[in-house]
């Protein structure tokens, strides 16, 4: 799969929908790493800033331009498949949420947790599966914002075992505050009460942002990308190698034999997910309790790991007006789904990567894999 990495110039900072007051002070905290929509929507910028203009791009008068890079209302070829962070020339991933995060020697730890049928229902609304953790009698941490290396991750969730040293936020970028006073250009002077506290973020030299491209025009003469607040620069790089990316032809086989012995499988989002219901999908049915997947394969949930849902929004440059809200499931959520036998065959064609997302598929939302369980874990 090609890959574009991006590495900043400087310092940056990305927010998501935190506005500043006029006449307030105001103090604003940013994220990593960013949305998936901010990278493709830079490059997609990036792209018509070198290759054309943007007049032209909303005149809609270079085809090749539109073929690639669509029009102001629409979306042309140019997908992205989903945004990662690169550490040590490594892939780094989400951790799942089903696992607990448990702090041993000074370093954290995941243990995935294990799904087990009840002799009960908890409620009218819950089937009769539940997660349970594995590690007793030591406090737990939240498993989002946690990652690990792609491949002590794929092994982690193929065998169902823990992964030792997990990775956290600050082993990608450090952090310092910037203190700021709004100026009046006209007469050279600051505005009173216009004083704002902002956390910038400055990349360790090992990480990059690392963007897997699903079609793309040549992106070899874009050196530049503009992203985050203040529209920071961060140079552009097309990689002429493909990662493998995901699993192998034996792993593959592996998974197809877990879910032929036990018909469960689990969707796993490795990039956030907009999905209109907040905590489900679109394509869930709450009277049924059925859930279609993308290739129209019908299966039925019997757990989920979600965190808690974001607002996700933007600005519509076009309409110059606010985009229409919706609820986004981070990147790590998983889904336990029960499938009939004979659905294997079209489910593993899911296996290495689908998206699941109610929107913005083009720009790398809901990018996700299938893995199965381990018969007794």
């Amino acid at each position: 799969m090609k890959t574009i990495t991006l590495k900043p110039v400087d310092s940056f900072f990305f927010r998501g929908h935190a506005y500043a007051d006029a006449g307030s002070d105001t103090t604003m905290t940013g994220f990593f790493p960013p949305r998936p929509n901010t990278i493709y929507n830079a490059l997609r910028s990036a792209y018509i800033y070198t290759n054309s203009s943007f007049e032209s791009f909303t005149k809609e008068e270079n085809e090749e331009l539109k073929r690639w890079m669509g029009s102001p209302d629409t979306h042309g070829d140019f997908r992205i498949k989903g945004l990662f962070i690169s550490k040590k020339n490594q892939l780094v991933l989400p951790l799942p949420l089903d696992y607990q995060v448990v702090e041993d020697d000074e370093s954290l730890t995941g243990y995935p947790l294990r799904i087990k049928q009840n002799d009960f229902f908890q409620s009218s609304n819950s089937t009769d599966w539940a997660l349970y953790a594995t590690v007793k009698n030591k406090k737990s941490k939240n498993a989002q914002g946690k990652f690990a290396y792609f491949d002590q991750w794929k092994q982690s969730v193929l065998n169902q075992t823990p992964i030792h040293r997990l990775l956290i936020t600050h082993d990608f970028v450090d952090e310092y505050a910037k203190v700021g006073i709004h100026v009046d250009y006209v007469n050279k002077k600051a505005k009173n009460e216009y004083l704002y506290r902002m956390n910038m973020l400055s990349m360790k030299p090992d990480c990059s942002l690392e963007v897997l491209i699903d079609r793309t025009p040549d992106f070899t003469n874009v050196r530049f990308a503009r992203l985050g607040g203040e529209s920071r620069p961060w140079i552009v790089k097309q990689n002429s190698y493909e990662h493998p990316f995901f699993w192998n032809s034996k792993e593959l086989q592996e998974i197809e034999n877990q879910l032929r012995e036990n018909c469960i499988a689990r969707i796993i989002l490795l990039t956030p997910s907009i999905w209109k219901q907040g905590s489900r999908p679109g394509s869930f049915d709450e009277v049924t309790g059925k859930l279609v997947l993308p290739n129209d394969i019908t299966v039925e949930p019997i757990a989920w790991a979600v965190g808690r849902p974001e607002v996700f929004g933007g600005w519509d440059i076009v309409r110059n007006r606010p985009k229409q809200r919706q609820w986004m499931v981070p990147a790590g959520t998983v889904v336990y789904v029960r499938i009939d036998e004979e659905k294997i065959s079209k489910l593993m064609n899911l296996a290495n990567g689908f998206h699941f997302s109610d929107d913005l598929i083009q720009e790398g939302f809901g990018f996700s894999i299938i893995s199965g369980v381990v018969k007794g874990g």
